[in-house]
């Protein structure tokens, strides 16, 4: 015996499919009024969602602090050009293997974090011997020269 539906449920079933569809003028004001019912029914929600933007903007002003504090600590200046602007700047593994301790540790904040923790646990100077700040244009003439061209106008090369 083949059991039907009940009628409640065919009955939004068929609303549904009476509703207007996207696209068309009427679907606007039918959309506003199910947001209407919808936000009635759930109170909460925009306070929720007003929470997570304030804790993601509140994480990201942790992030900058932490990074513009470990640069700081680092010396706060490119140890080969002199540049100081903080979006220029990054960490350079002075012994290579950048790429291997990065899957290791983590990228971008998760370095600050591993190097923070790293200068309280074993020292600032043990943490210099391995790591240094160096802009963006030095740490890629690095890589890709062996050499930065910095140092050869000083050296006269």
């Amino acid at each position: 015996m083949r059991r039907s539906r009940p009628v409640v449920e065919v009955d939004q079933i068929l609303a549904r499919w009476a509703a207007p569809r996207r696209g068309s003028i009427a679907y606007r004001a039918y959309f506003a009024q199910r947001m209407r019912a919808w936000r009635a029914r759930n109170p909460d929600h925009n306070k929720t969602l007003k929470a997570r933007k304030q804790d993601r903007v509140r994480r990201a002003r942790l992030r900058v602090q932490l990074k513009s504090e470990v640069f700081a600590v680092l010396g706060g200046e490119c140890e080969c050009c002199g540049e100081q602007e903080l979006a220029f700047l990054c960490v350079d593994h002075r012994n290579g293997g950048g790429n291997h301790h990065r899957a290791k540790v983590g990228a971008s904040y998760r370095l600050y974090y591993w190097l923070r923790r790293q200068i309280i646990a074993r020292g600032l100077k043990q943490v210099q011997r391995d790591f240094r700040l160096l802009c963006a244009n030095c740490n890629l003439a690095l890589a890709f020269h062996l050499t930065c061209p910095h140092r050869r106008k000083h050296n006269g090369a």
